[in-house]
């Protein structure tokens, strides 16, 4: 099994790789594939540095959030997943409201979404997608039946586990975790977490629903 890996606004690729080592370390049977976002923002880590985005947020003379930029990073998604063998998706932040979207895409034409075998979904210190445009509201009128691994930081200041919740409650069956970080993937070695990602991925149903 191959999963795609988003990761957050102004990360790269490579980062979030680093940042994942001890949860891949952890799945040695599943190849984790990790993806650079379509568009270029300076890196809030790194300053002076770039980083990358799977949108570009911004308000709207209403004060609504618009993301301009989503077609290139589904095609982006399609393009990795034509490669074969993407069961799964896990998103981080930015990426994780993306893997919601890619599930939501699922749900109403498997066929035509981004990842045709898409079984299982991870969000991490995610938040739900809910622009104002483009606005795909219609996909999460009923719950999404894949199943779906959960993970928030009990401290996480940028997304709150709030947010994070709202994200899950889109899933018929969420399982959750919680680590005592802040918007990390876990929170270093002997995290719960860790264990949760390796469980999901090695033990989670990937028959087709």
């Amino acid at each position: 099994m191959r999963v795609l890996c988003l990761h957050g606004y102004s990360q790269t690729a490579s980062e979030f790789a680093a940042h994942l080592r001890r949860v891949t370390a952890l799945s040695p049977s599943v190849e984790f594939t990790f993806l650079d976002g379509p568009h270029e923002v300076p890196s809030l880590m790194r300053p002076g540095k770039k980083g990358r985005a799977w949108w570009l947020p911004r308000r709207n003379s209403d004060q609504q959030w618009e993301f301009d930029g989503v077609d290139a990073a589904l095609e982006t998604v399609s393009a990795a997943a034509a490669a074969g063998d993407v069961q799964a998706v896990l998103g981080f932040s930015q990426g994780a409201a993306l893997a919601s979207l890619i599930a939501g895409l699922h749900a109403d034409d498997a066929a035509a979404s981004p990842v045709p075998e898409l079984r299982l979904v991870a969000c991490v210190g995610g938040f739900p997608f809910a622009p104002a445009s483009p606005d795909y509201s219609h996909l999460f009128r009923t719950p999404l039946q894949l199943p779906s691994l959960h993970v928030t930081g009990a401290n996480d200041e940028v997304v709150s586990p709030a947010k994070s919740n709202q994200l899950a409650s889109l899933f018929a069956e969420p399982q959750r975790c919680q680590h005592a970080g802040g918007h990390l993937a876990h929170s270093g070695q002997g995290c719960a977490s860790l264990e949760a990602y390796a469980k999901f991925f090695v033990a989670a149903p990937t028959s087709k629903l």
